[in-house]
């Protein structure tokens, strides 16, 4: 009996080791997914900000010309 009862044991085991094994490998895919999407979202999130720092300074170049031309207005209008 104990023979029959050691190898139900191992067959048991086995197979729980290849579930255990099996369950890993999700998890390692669900990782690796999660990661491929994580990284993704960085990539969009830096190309978002080199944008917004683009039209930033595009902004801030605007405004200078603008007051500027602000300014020379100004002088024009006194001299009239």
């Amino acid at each position: 009996m104990s023979k029959r009862f050691n190898s139900s044991t191992s067959v048991h085991s086995a197979t729980s080791q290849a579930s255990i094994v099996h369950q890993i490998e999700e998890m390692r895919e669900i990782i690796q997914k999660l990661t491929d999407e994580l990284m993704t979202k960085l990539v969009k999130e830096w190309t978002l900000e080199e944008k917004m720092e683009l039209l930033m300074k595009t902004h801030e170049e605007q405004s200078e010309r603008m007051s500027k031309q602000d300014e020379q207005m100004q002088l024009i209008l006194q001299h009239i």
